[in-house]
């Protein structure tokens, strides 16, 4: 099993939960946001998926996680408050006898080869402006400030039900 999955549930209609360490991935945002495509800065990130959804919260560190771990909003648009990603128009294609880490993979495909395009609910995540936080990390260097996430109210256990 990868070392990076945190639970799994046995069932064939289950689900995985798994985090990503803090790392630079190339986003696409809409033309609306006034925002470029580019490389940029992520927090670590904790996906929770089934073959037919996926929800995505921001840790505030990439030290051991474990079940009284703290969930904080992921920094990203096109997320209800409760982590559940909007996919829009993509297509979502995952085949019932793929591997964990085929599932894994598509999955963070999916979510980074989309284009962000809008807060739901008009609510940002993070403290301040997202437009603006993505614009000063979109091709910079930049690490991802962490002070700007905001915690959920939720930590790890309560995910695994």
């Amino acid at each position: 099993m990868p070392k990076n999955v945190v639970y799994i549930t046995p069932d064939h209609d289950g689900y995985a939960i798994w985090h990503t360490t803090s790392q630079r991935v190339n986003l696409f945002f809409t033309e609306s946001l006034g925002i470029p495509n580019g490389m940029a800065s992520l927090p670590p990130l904790l996906w929770k998926a089934s073959k037919n959804s996926l929800y995505v919260y921001s840790l505030d560190s990439d030290s051991d996680i474990n079940e009284e771990s703290a969930l904080f909003h992921a920094p990203f648009f096109n997320l209800y408050e409760d982590g559940k990603v909007c996919m829009g128009t993509v297509s979502v294609n995952i085949k019932a006898d793929c591997l964990l880490e085929e599932f894994i993979y598509q999955w963070e495909q999916y979510f980074f080869n989309s284009y962000f395009s809008h807060l739901i609910q008009e609510k940002s995540p993070v403290k301040g402006n997202l437009i603006q936080l993505w614009q000063s990390l979109v091709n910079r260097r930049k690490k991802f400030p962490l002070k700007s996430l905001i915690k959920n109210g939720l930590i790890l256990k309560q995910l695994l039900s």
